[in-house]
């Protein structure tokens, strides 16, 4: 059954007119946006169904009010197109992009104790798990473990292998200091030597930073950890060659902009096996990742407000037809308001 939109009378000649129609179709298209929240302490974790992307937020200010509603969460990393970060798994010489394959499926795991996303595929299952952690001295969550297990579906071997690339950004204005490594300033492309055993990342800006692992005693370790260029990182299908010294400028368009890049060579996997890899992801900490503690997930479905916001470009739309039908002229002061409505539905879903 087709949706009707509300009849608007007279000449469109407001843009307000066709932002509204433009929001309502993708309201209430035939594919709806769905995630689940999951709080604990100081950190929410967002897991996206229908991009299989994930993002993670730091609440900095602990606010007086009790909603959780009401609290004011900063991301740890790009959020405004969870997609620019992304597992890609390697099978056999031939890569994945976990989340636009449509070789996998892709569901949510809504255990309070170990959410996932999951990408199914007939030959491949791969669990992204996350548990919520916190470093010592924190007095409440402050990060996540990230497990990614990759299942053998099949009886025969194949080689498999594993990348992660996260888009940083919270570096990307410090001073001209993307990351520090340990306590290395990484300025330029970078790939980390893992013979030092440096024991993590950090991307900061003067509120608050990212803290990556390097180096965490569990799963095959990474063969190459790569910062640069968020495009050029992105346009690889597996391993970047690397540039030493470069700049994280892509020109023409993609400037300043920094990510980084876990790579896990391919290795064999039998019939039925499965391998673990493990990245941590933290408030940046001096101390680390060390004595970090597992604590309990608190889940929480994201409040559906498709239909009140319907209400909302219904009335929109309906003061318009007044307005274009010469029934009711709108004052400026009605004209700033139906501005700031809408503007706050595009930045809702995304719309800019």
């Amino acid at each position: 059954m087709k949706r009707r939109l509300p009849a608007v009378q007279g000449e469109l000649r407001s843009p307000l007119v066709p932002v509204c129609l433009f929001i309502l179709f993708l309201l209430f298209g035939n594919s709806a946006v769905w995630a689940v929240e999951f709080l604990n302490g100081r950190i929410k974790l967002v897991l996206h169904e229908d991009t299989g992307r994930f993002s993670l937020y730091y609440l900095i200010d602990i606010p007086q009010q009790r909603d959780i509603h009401l609290r004011q969460y900063d991301s740890f990393f790009v959020d405004s197109d969870p997609r620019t970060s992304f597992l890609t798994v390697m099978v056999n010489d031939r890569t994945y992009r976990l989340g636009e394959s449509p070789s996998f499926k892709i569901r949510i795991r809504q255990s309070p104790i170990n959410p996932a996303i999951i990408f199914e595929s007939p030959f491949l299952l791969v669990t992204q798990e996350f548990t919520f952690i916190k470093t010592l001295g924190a007095e409440m969550s402050n990060g996540v473990r990230m497990t990614i297990r990759l299942e053998n579906r099949g009886t025969g071997e194949f080689s498999t292998g594993l990348r992660f690339l996260l888009d940083t950004n919270l570096g990307e204005g410090n001073a001209g200091t993307p990351f520090l490594v340990g306590r290395q300033p990484v300025t330029a492309e970078f790939q980390v030597d893992l013979q030092k055993n440096d024991p993590y990342w950090i991307s900061r800006n003067t509120r608050f930073g990212l803290m990556g692992s390097i180096l965490t005693g569990e799963g095959p370790r990474p063969e190459v950890i790569h910062f640069a260029n968020w495009k050029r990182l992105n346009e690889a299908p597996w391993k970047l060659g690397f540039a030493a010294g470069r700049n994280f400028n892509y020109l023409p368009y993609s400037i300043n902009d920094s990510a980084v890049s876990y790579n896990f060579d391919p290795q064999p996997l039998a019939g039925g096996a499965s391998r673990d890899y493990v990245i941590l992801l933290a408030l940046a900490d001096e101390q680390g990742f060390f004595l970090m503690e597992n604590v309990p997930i608190e889940a929480l479905p994201i409040k559906d407000t498709r239909e009140e916001d319907l209400v909302t470009l219904r009335d929109l739309i309906a003061r318009l037809d007044k307005h274009l039908a010469g029934s009711h002229i709108l004052s400026d002061e009605e004209l700033a308001q139906i501005e700031a409505a809408i503007a706050g539905l595009k930045s809702r879903y995304k719309l800019w």
